[in-house]
This record gives structure tokens, sequence and C-alpha cells, in this order.
């Protein structure tokens, strides 16, 4: 997503560079009341705050080309009014924020890695989920996009895309993998096949699934 990101980020750096530019920008926002007023809280643009910026910029980008054909740097982002990027714009708006979902879901103390282990598999399986209904013009899950006239969007590049980072979700998770069993297991104690239990917990575990099977029965 470099063509989409490098000219954001240029952009909002440009809008925040200078106050009186920020100042310009954002007083005749606050005047007729937008919902996106500023582009960006801070100047920090990580991967994981990008999606947010990516949704301010899409959220103001009418009103962020008029400013920069005031200041007579609208033809150094000509992009703005490319519909084939807009459209590329729009799908890493949603894409971001899947990612950021996936993000916070992994945050927080007290997470066990199985239960972290479950949330990527999850997100991996929701990937070629969006893979599948993007190659058939479906577009449910990214909302952004769907505004976009069809005729205009790329669903193969797309596609592709998503694809491209699934490969990279699979590599850092490889060693996960290889304890996908055990993951199962402390995900499902009460329905994991207990021979798949190492030897020396089977019997307990088999204490355990009809300890559960026995407080279900009612009395």
């Amino acid at each position: 997503m470099k063509h989409v990101v490098d000219p954001v980020v240029k952009i909002v750096l440009f809008i925040k560079a200078r106050g009186l530019n920020h100042r310009q920008f954002i007083t005749p926002q606050e005047d007729i009341g937008s919902d996106h007023s500023d582009v960006l809280d801070q100047t920090g643009v990580r991967w994981l705050s990008l999606g947010k910026v990516l949704r301010r910029v899409w959220g103001l980008k009418t009103e962020i080309l008029l400013f920069l054909e005031i200041k007579g740097k609208d033809t150094e982002y000509p992009q703005l009014r490319e519909p084939e990027w807009l459209s590329d714009l729009a799908f890493a708006v949603d894409l971001f924020e899947h990612l950021n979902e996936l993000n916070t879901r992994l945050q927080g103390k007290g997470t066990f890695a199985h239960e972290m282990y479950s949330t990527v598999k999850a997100f991996r399986m929701k990937l070629k989920l969006f893979s599948r209904q993007l190659s058939q013009n479906i577009t449910t899950h990214f909302p952004t996009l769907e505004t976009m006239a069809p005729q205009i969007m790329s669903t193969e590049k797309y596609t592709n895309m998503i694809s491209t980072l699934d490969n990279e979700f699979a590599r850092p998770f490889a060693d996960f993998q290889k304890l996908a069993a055990e993951f199962d297991i402390l995900s499902f104690p009460f329905t994991a096949d207990f021979e798949k239990v190492p030897d020396a917990l089977q019997l307990d575990w088999i204490d355990l699934q009809c300890a559960s099977t026995l407080k279900e029965i009612p009395i």
C-alpha cells in the first residue's frame, strides 16, 4: 500500500508542519461543522495509528483538496483526483481498520498464548473470506470501498494484497502452528480428544470432562 500511504503521510505532514497551515485548515472545517475537523491528533504515523490517519484523510478528502488548491499544492498530489487511487485508499481504510481490531484483541494483560493464537487463526480465516468475497465483487466487510463505483475497483489487485498479507502472517506465526494441537486442547478443554492430551494428564483430563458433563445434568 506504499502508493497510498506515502501521499497520505506527506499531505498530513504538510498540514501539520507549520502552525499557520494547520490553523488555516482546521478553522473552516469547524465553521461548517465537519465530522472530522482535524486530520490527525499527533504527527506520529506508525502502522497501528495509520488506520486512523487513513480514515481521517478519507473523511476530509474534499476539504483537503480545496485546502491544497488554496495553497497552490494540489498539483503535487494528483492522486486526490484519480478514481482508481481513491478506490485504493478506500480499500486501505477498511483493511487497516480490520488490522486495528486485531491489534486491540491481542492486547491486554492476562492474555494467554493459546488465546492469541486463536485470535490470529480467526483473523487469517477472515482474510480468506475477504479474498473470496472481493473476487466476487462482494464488499460487505469493506464498507468504505463499497462507496466506490464497481467499475473503478481493482478487485483482483485487492485479493492479491490480502493473500500477501495472509502469507506475511504465516511466517512469524509458524512456530505457533506447531503447537496448534496443544492450543486447541487449551481452548476447548471440555470437548478436546483426551487421547491427544499428554499421557501424564489423560486421566485427569477424563475426570475434568466427566465432571463438567455431570454439572450440566439437571437435578
